[in-house]
């Protein structure tokens, strides 16, 4: 019995036929490795600068609960950025 995810991307697996193909075969990531590293990383690094911009002006705005609450507010927002299933 097969997983109910894809290994590569976690979507949900669809029942065909074996001669049937749905998506033509692509490659996993058509970047270099280097790219690929370099773009996780300045992806983390803008979403740490997003949480202390909000952290900031809640504390400015209301103090400790307020950069509580801003925090918590950004993390809600940038929570559909975050990949399904992180490999």
């Amino acid at each position: 019995m097969l997983a109910p995810n894809c290994e590569h991307c976690g979507c949900a697996l669809e029942s065909v036929p074996a001669a049937v193909s749905t998506r033509p075969e692509r490659p996993a990531s058509s970047l270099p490795p280097l790219a690929n590293f370099l773009l996780i990383r300045l992806a983390i690094v803008l979403v740490f600068l997003t949480l202390y911009t909000a952290a900031r002006l809640g504390y400015d705005a209301g103090g400790a609960p307020g950069a509580i609450t801003g925090v918590g507010l950004a993390g809600f927002l940038l929570l559909p950025c975050v990949p399904k299933r992180i490999a």
